[in-house]
């Protein structure tokens, strides 16, 4: 038994001098180390990570081997990238103690990027500086994924572990990297190589054995206090924090046994019910499944089959959302099947909680809980009729689990046997009518065909009711089989993001789906939901991924220009940024030294208005170049806004007061009444009057003078923003009371908009639509610190609700023409939102697959609904190129085919079908005896391979001779290579013989001089090395090599010529002395290229 807190609760054991419990992965990372192997722990919080780099980092000292141990946390994310770059590499000086000065060397280096940099410092000092092997820890990696910057810090380790190949000094200095995180997190652009070196380590939880010494400070001695252990690993699995958390709790405790439910109780009051909202820990883990979930409906339904545990649910690297639940810590691998972690996450995210966290947004939750606990077989839980109809318009705006669409496809499919049923019987009344009608017909000599004919009248409407039954159970079935297409195309999606083929296969779906509903149903009537959510799912995340990154902090605003085509963005970085729609980042206005809250264009779209934290605001042409400062306010400016004229400028600033200024800054008017900060101001669409906010909690309307006209009182709490309809009759304004109210101007109330959980930060009505002039101002997008935006009717009416942002949501604004809108929020990003039906979705697809379908036209083909005259006449050249290759391929008939409809789609086109297919079927036999030829040339029968070649150009008198020659020139380097020095020497000359021009650069020749000299051919090879210094006379190396072959052959006089240039290059010391040495000899007459001078030569490369 151990007197005194043995347990650590937070950061590193050794920093709160707790006991370190010692695991599996202690020896395997110092073993790693140990062999110089780069490494890496990815896994969730208080796993003990940082406390077993510092335990190995110590260990490691013992041994002779040097680490550095970097926590990114102390660098920080608001800074510059050459900053960040530097921090860490003054880290690496002061832990060293390096002789070089970081701070000049960085300076003095700042003609490369700064990457490079970095590269060089590692290669350059300190593997000259430093002897020994060097661990590089790095720590809380996850900081990094704020930054934009980072991929390429990831990208040069990943080059210094590559570099080993080529230099062994690196297998000298290794990497560690530690954090939150998936390798997938650590290099995030798609179209980069990926982080894919080093080895995993996994941390596990604690076993009964290695968690032994924590018994010692339980307060009991021998068995006792192991049997409690015991029964905390029951409850936590191991955990490290919660375990040594309970463990804490109950040495506290001053008792001399316990029963299991006495533990019971500790645990109770500890972690569940009410305490588990005040635990970090736990918080960070609930945060994770709802908040900071990357989809929180998808991470939620995984879980809740995780939990129920009725199919075993299988982990998958690739999937983004299991990936997300191992990494919040909540579930762990077993045997490749993901499990509850441990017994007290069990009991705090049970099905209880997670029903409740799903119920707040899915209105058929508890039925599909019901149904799932009954295994998935009581179909008195499923939906049908009205109610699965508005399940399927809850759903249409939202990506969810496998767990729900498997129950709406079971009601689905339910609701279709009602209807067979439903048919069967209305099949079997008409066959009745029409029995009944001909028996009568039989029995009666007199036909009474008014009678007959009522009669048929009435078979005809049973059977038309058949009929159109008969229609639903064919668009239901189309529906399933649709919906298993779909789910085929979802699970293929989650696997390969980046591939816009499965983009082009969800169109094609959405295609089929809408032949079906082309008769202008409702969505509720659709048969089946899931192309729409597919499409949905897959232009959301195309969408997320098109999101505008570049500011290093947060991002306070977001604002299209009037025309639609750029959009600027301001953030607490102390820049605005203007960006194309698709993201790119065309200027960067740099000017404040302070924050810039706000930015706003102006009504031609040339001109933009700055907000800023240095009491100022400034105007700016879009490409970053300052027109004018305003200044004048007493505080910080938090807001401009031009007029619709554009001529004049308000602000407003927390001195209290709103200003008006023309556009070279010259004070107009100054807006006086408001108690407090003035947040927000802006003008009437007339430009005759302003509305401004403020924390007093009211908005008020104003003439352009100054004069107050109204006050709009109602909210409980701070005002952020008012701003007016497009009509300019009515007013929005978005408050901390976390609602927004419209208002008429002169302070009537006419609506609140509540739904937002926290405050409501912007609020702005739709523009002008030019489709629908009456549809001015008639909905309104607000943001809120929630991390949502929403979509409401002026009515308050919430129509969607826009989930992405993992940070609250700051500002949020409709295109000019008012059909996508534009969120900034504090995690530094804005995003661009498109809320569609299946039609505008459809073309939204076929938009973002335009250039992606014309050079890929077979599938354009399949997708009509995606076909218009621009892109098929775009389309034909590439479909003519798919023609020719088919034709190469032998498969004339197909290339045939292939060609006329490229014909069909653009008649400009110059080619004949036929002889086009036959001139590319020729193209294709040579090409294959130009692969035999070099097949052939690789192994060393070159007049064979040029017979091939010669064959091949009567075939096809253009083919690229200078490609064959170009080949020959690779077949000879790779026989320099394997030192088959004559071989080569003939291959070259017969590429030079195809093509004179052939390009042989002065390194070739010179690999060829040195191989040859090194290799007993000197004499054969000095045509190449002359060559080689004809290309490059004064390069050190191949003079080297050049003289190296004149003193084998005897011309003694110009080796020591050439090797004194090499001599004069030459720094090292030793090298040098060396060379000095050889010219000696050959001064003397001796030859210094002694065959064991040969061999070291040769060993050395």
């Amino acid at each position: 038994m151990v007197k005194g807190n043995i347990y650590s609760l937070g950061g590193t054991v050794q920093a709160s001098k707790g006991t370190y419990i010692s695991r599996k992965a202690d020896a395997e990372l110092l073993e790693l180390c140990q062999q110089g192997e780069f490494s890496y722990i990815l896994t969730s919080r208080q796993m003990g990570k940082s406390s077993l780099m510092i335990s190995t980092a110590s260990k490691l000292k013992q041994i002779g081997v040097k680490s550095v141990i970097i926590d990114l946390t102390k660098i920080g994310t608001q800074v510059s990238v050459e900053q960040w770059y530097l921090g860490l590499l003054l880290e690496i000086e002061e832990q060293l103690m390096l002789d070089t000065d970081v701070d000049e060397w960085w300076e003095a280096n700042n003609n490369v990027g700064v990457t490079q940099r970095l590269t060089n410092f590692f290669q350059y000092v300190l593997l000259e500086e430093v002897t020994s092997p060097v661990v590089v820890f790095v720590d809380e990696i996850d900081t990094t994924l704020s930054l934009d910057f980072t991929d390429d810090f990831f990208a040069a380790i990943r080059y210094l572990y590559v570099a080993r190949a080529t230099d062994t000094n690196f297998e000298r200095l290794s990497f560690v990297l530690i954090g939150v995180a998936t390798p997938g997190d650590l290099i995030r652009d798609p179209k980069r190589t990926p982080f894919n070196i080093g080895q995993r380590l996994d941390l596990t939880d604690f076993s009964f054995e290695e968690a032994i010494p924590l018994s010692e400070g339980l307060g009991l001695e021998g068995e006792p206090a192991k049997e409690l252990l015991k029964c905390v690993l029951e409850w936590t699995g191991g955990h490290p924090y919660l375990t040594q958390r309970l463990c804490s709790i109950l040495s506290q405790q001053d008792k001399n046994s316990w029963s299991q439910k006495e533990v019971l109780q500790v645990v109770n009051t500890t972690f569940l019910g009410s305490p588990n909202q005040q635990d970090n820990h736990l918080l960070f883990v609930r945060d994770m499944l709802t908040k900071r979930a990357p989809n929180q409906d998808r991470v939620l339904s995984v879980y809740r089959e995780i939990y129920l545990a009725k199919n075993p649910v299988f982990d998958e690297e690739q999937s983004l959302i299991k990936s997300h639940l191992k990494l919040s810590g909540v579930v762990r691998r077993d045997d490749n099947v993901l499990q509850i972690r441990n017994r007290i996450y069990q009991e705090v995210f049970n099905t209880q909680w997670v029903e409740n966290e799903l119920a707040q947004q899915r209105p058929y939750s508890q039925a599909l809980m019901a149904w799932l606990e009954a295994e998935e077989k009581d179909e008195s839980r499923l939906l049908r009729g009205q109610a699965l109809q508005d399940a399927l318009a809850w759903a249409k705006d939202k990506s969810l689990g496998n767990v729900d669409y498997k129950f709406f496809a079971a009601s689905q499919e339910l609701d279709k046997q009602e209807i067979q049923f439903a048919l069967a019987a209305t099949e079997k009344k008409a066959q009745q009518i029409v029995s009944k009608a001909e028996t009568k017909a039989k029995r009666t000599n007199r036909i009474s065909l008014g009678l007959l004919a009522v009669a048929i009248v009435g078979a005809i409407g049973a059977i038309g009711a058949y009929q159109n039954a008969q229609k639903l159970l064919y668009d239901a079935q189309t529906g399933s089989q649709l919906e298993r297409e779909v789910n085929k195309i979802l699970a293929q999606y989650e696997w390969d993001i980046n591939q816009p083929g499965v983009l082009a296969l969800a169109i094609q779906a959405g295609q089929e789906l809408k032949g079906i509903v082309k008769d202008g149903r409702s969505w509720e009537q659709y048969p089946t939901v899931r192309p729409v959510e597919a499409l949905r799912t897959i232009l959301d995340s195309i969408k997320e991924r098109n999101q505008l990154k570049g500011h290093t902090s947060w991002v306070y605003n977001a604002n299209f220009s009037p025309d639609g085509k750029t959009i600027v963005t301001t953030s607490h970085d102390n820049t605005a940024k203007v960006w194309n729609t698709s993201g790119k980042l065309l200027a960067t206005l740099k000017g404040h030294t302070g924050l810039v809250y706000n930015a706003k264009f102006s009504p031609d779209s040339k001109t933009i208005v700055t907000a800023s934290r240095n009491n100022t605001a400034k105007v700016w042409n879009t490409t970053g170049k300052l027109l004018a400062t305003l200044k004048g306010h007493r505080s910080v400016v938090r807001n401009a806004n031009f007029s619709p004229d554009g001529k004049t400028i308000v602000t407003a600033s927390d001195d209290n007061t709103a200003k008006v200024w023309d556009t070279t800054g010259k004070l107009l008017a100054t807006l006086k009444g408001h108690r407090s900060v003035v947040r927000n101001a802006n003008f009437s669409p007339d430009g005759k009057t302003i509305v401004t906010a403020s924390d007093d909690n009211t908005a008020k309307v104003w003439d352009t003078t100054g004069k107050l006209l109204a006050t709009l009182k109602g909210h409980r709490s701070v005002v952020r923003n008012a701003n007016f309809s497009p009509d300019g009759k009515t007013i929005v304004t978005a408050s901390d009371d976390n609602t927004a109210k419209v208002w008429d101007t002169t302070g009537k109330l006419l609506a609140t908009l509540k739904g937002h959980t926290e405050a409501v930060s912007d609020a702005n009505f739709s523009p002008v639509s030019a489709a629908s002039p009456k549809g001015i101002g008639k909905t309104i997008v607000t943001a809120s610190d929630d991390n949502t935006a929403k979509v409401w009717d002026t009515s308050g009416k919430l129509l969607a609700t826009l989930k992405g942002h993992t940070g609250s949501v700051s500002d949020a604004n409709f295109s000019p023409n008012g059909k996508t809108i534009i969120t900034a929020s504090l995690d530094n990003t804005a995003k661009v939102w498109h809320v569609k039906n299946l039609t505008e979705m459809l073309n939204i697809g076929c938009e973002w697959l335009n250039n992606y379908l014309i050079i890929n036209p077979k599938k354009l083909q399949k997708l009509e609904v995606c076909q218009n005259k621009s892109n098929l006449k775009a389309a034909a050249p590439f479909l003519v190129q798919l023609g020719e290759k088919e034709a190469k391929a032998g498969n004339f008939e197909d290339a045939v085919a292939t060609f006329k409809t490229a014909l069909k789609w653009n008649r400009q086109l110059k080619l004949d079908p036929q002889k086009k297919a036959q001139l590319f079927e020729n193209q294709g036999k040579a090409e294959q005896l130009v692969s035999e030829g070099q097949s052939i040339a690789q192994e060393g029968e070159i007049e064979n391979a040029v017979a091939k070649f010669e064959e091949a150009l009567q075939l096809d008198p253009k083919l690229d001779i200078k490609a064959v020659a170009k080949g020959l020139v690779n077949n000879a380097n790779i026989l320099v290579e394997q030192k088959k020095i004559k071989e080569a020497i003939k291959t070259y000359k017969q590429a030079q013989k195809l093509d004179p021009t052939v390009e042989i650069n002065a390194d070739t020749w010179n690999q060829l001089c040195r191989q040859g000299g090194l290799n007993g051919s000197a004499k054969e090879v000095m045509f190449a090395c002359e060559n080689a210094v004809k290309l490059a006379p004064n390069h050190g190396y191949i003079r080297y090599s050049r003289g190296l072959a004149r003193a084998l052959t005897g011309d003694y006089k110009g080796a020591i010529a050439d090797l004194k240039i090499l001599i004069a290059q030459t720094n090292n010391k030793e090298n040098k002395a060396q060379r000095q040495g050889w010219v000696k000899a050959l001064r003397e007459g001796k030859n210094p290229f002694t065959k064991e001078v040969l061999e070291k030569l040769r060993n050395e490369g």
